[in-house]
């Protein structure tokens, strides 16, 4: 009997979940596509019906486990007030996406330093249009702003969570461990000189 989409579709994510287990913990090159189809628990050619080839599996985990790929979530979930506390409801949700989904910066550093950048475009696109949602949304709050880019507005937000979880990583055991993200919150909104 064929399967029906929604089996399909259960095992291609229980396939996407083994898999960012494994990425996430022994790393891309460490991982095989026989242990992710043993801890899938299919048969290593069923996965192929799935996915082309590793890589491949792994530009479907990122995509789908990037902490900024719900950035729709978050706009959509935001109380509409004004430009400064909406922003500050999103860049509070980016660092908390990051702290509750650590394996995340890992994909990314794969990403990056294994791959070069190579699948960016395939994970940044989907996003592109929750980003300017999200534009659209904050500007017809009210508030003033400085004229900026979208893409420039995003990158520097994307920037200050990346830094606060980066640097929660960094700095475990040392005096300056756990900085209070409102910090790093108040410096994106405010900057950091007083004139």
């Amino acid at each position: 009997m064929p399967k029906s989409l929604k089996d399909i579709e259960k095992t291609k994510q229980r396939i996407i979940q083994a898999a960012y287990s494994l990425f996430s913990t022994q790393g891309y090159s460490a991982t095989s596509i026989r242990q992710v189809a043993t801890s899938a628990e299919i048969a290593q050619g069923g996965l192929y019906n799935h996915f082309a080839d590793k890589e491949a599996l792994f530009v479907a985990v990122i995509s789908q486990y990037m902490p900024f790929v719900r950035i729709q979530n978050l706009t959509e979930s935001a109380p509409d007030t004004n430009k400064r506390e909406f922003l500050r409801y999103i860049m509070q949700g980016l660092i908390d996406e990051y702290r509750e989904s650590p394996a995340s910066l890992k994909l990314l550093l794969i990403e990056l330093v294994e791959f070069e950048g190579k699948h960016n475009e395939s994970i940044i696109m989907p996003v592109a249009l929750s980003v300017m949602e999200f534009v659209q949304h904050l500007g017809s709050l009210d508030g003033e702003m400085r004229p900026i880019a979208p893409a420039t507005l995003f990158r520097s937000m994307m920037g200050v969570a990346f830094a606060q979880f980066i640097g929660d990583a960094l700095t475990v055991n040392t005096p300056i461990e756990n900085t209070d993200p409102e910090e790093a919150i108040n410096v994106f909104l405010d900057g950091v000189l007083l004139s």
